[in-house]
Formats: C-alpha cells, structure tokens, sequence
C-alpha cells in the first residue's frame, strides 16, 4: 500500500486532532481546549515505519454551534477530494470521561 488515508470522526473536543497527531507521531494539528469549534477540515501527512500516513482531521459533528447546512456539505466534498483516490479509514474518536 503505497498510502493509508485515514479520516477522523467525532463531536468537538473528542480529541481528533490529538488522535492525528499520535498516528502521525508529530505535533500536525493544533490542538487545545477551546470553545470555539474548528470549522476546516484539514490534512497532514507522515512517515511510520516506512508506511506513509494521511490523516484528514474533520469539524466536529453535533457541535451546538452547528455549521450551516451548505458549510456540511462543503467540508464533505473538502474531505472527499483531500482523500483523493479513496479512504482506507474512517476512525470515530470518542471521549473518555474518568470520575
């Protein structure tokens, strides 16, 4: 496989960009506890043991801050065309909460 393109899933403060960049081993995207969600979708990309690594990180989905309908749409086809000629991975990033 020349290439694993991976997409990353989840609601807004999952930690998806803090799950990009382990899989990445390299600080890709930015990540911190804020309020206000990330509306871009973005890219990077490594190198792991020889194997090449695309990570799409996504906008959070059941923001309260919801995009816009046609703002969705538009991150869908960024995503699409970013993971260009297809995807391997959609991986669902969920929170773990300890009491």
């Amino acid at each position: 496989m020349d290439e694993l393109r991976i997409v990353l899933l989840g609601k807004q403060g999952a930690g998806k960009s803090a799950s990009g960049n382990t899989l990445l081993r390299k600080q890709s995207f930015h990540t911190a506890a804020s309020s206000k969600p990330v509306t871009e979708a973005s890219m990077s990309t490594s190198t792991v043991d020889k194997q090449t690594i695309k990570v799409i990180d996504t906008p959070g989905w059941c923001d309260d801050s919801s995009l816009f309908e046609s703002d969705v749409k538009q991150e869908i086809i960024k995503c699409i065309n970013m993971s260009s000629p297809g995807l391997h991975v959609f991986l669902l990033v969920l929170p773990v909460f300890y009491q």
